[in-house]
């Protein structure tokens, strides 16, 4: 569950409770503030799931604010923000001894009409793997045997010096595709198609698209008997257009 939209005068509490095991109403109380209003905001935090009133009619933070405040920026009492966790998934298949991979183009902004490799975000509670198939499925109606082969870190900033994003990208190859191709995915703003590499140079693909090492016949490499390797890249990158 998120909590994006809690007061401030409520963060203000949750920011106490980070070093009280247990408090009493005046423990909670904001300088200046009504009483009616410390209960109001008081109750709030409880029908939300982050305080609880146990027997001994004291606060204390449920399982659920002990992760929420955990978060918290002691300094600022404001969440702390991480970078957001994607994956990309780059399919291939060979016709005619012919390499093919299947792209995507998408038909809703951000980057309306670009192409590029099926990507999507990483769901709370789900594993890489996971999210990999369920955006490739999802996306294109197609599964694949997912080799994980690297982990791009990308920094962005628009032009003007305006931060845009964080985010990681969990990068896999895809073979042995399987399923019916769902050329036109109106509900999740793609159309899907086989395309050369040579072909696919000629599109106009995602920021940083040709920077990105390709895999091109790469799986998962074991370089000991108990690890594989992983390609790891972290970049700052100036977007000029999304």
């Amino acid at each position: 569950m998120h909590y994006d939209n809690l007061h401030p005068l409520q963060m203000v509490m949750l920011h106490k409770m980070m070093s009280l095991p247990f408090a009493r109403f005046r423990d909670l109380r904001v300088e200046g503030l009504a009483t009616d209003h410390v209960t109001y905001h008081i109750k709030a935090l409880i029908k939300q799931g982050l305080l609880l009133k146990n027997s001994d009619s004291l606060y204390e933070l449920t399982d659920q604010g002990k992760e929420y405040v955990g978060r918290i920026d002691e300094r600022t009492a404001k969440i702390e923000t991480q970078g957001k966790r994607g994956v990309l998934v780059r399919c291939q298949k060979k016709e005619h001894g012919q390499a093919f991979y299947l792209a995507n183009r998408r038909l809703k902004q951000p980057f309306l009409d670009y192409v590029g490799f099926h990507t999507g975000k990483v769901k709370e509670g789900e594993s890489i793997y996971q999210a990999a198939a369920r955006e490739l499925k999802e996306e294109a109606g197609v599964q694949a045997d997912l080799h994980l082969v690297a982990i791009f870190h990308y920094i962005d900033y628009k032009e003007n010096g305006d931060f845009l994003r964080d985010i990681y990208f969990y990068v896999f190859n895809g073979f042995n595709i399987s399923g019916d191709l769902i050329m036109h995915n109106p509900e999740e703003g793609v159309e899907n198609f086989w395309i050369t590499a040579a072909n696919l140079k000629k599109q106009k693909t995602f920021p940083g698209f040709w920077q990105r090492p390709m895999f091109l016949n790469e799986r998962s490499k074991k370089s000991s008997e108990n690890t594989i390797s992983i390609h790891f890249r972290e970049n700052v990158r100036v977007i000029k257009e999304f």
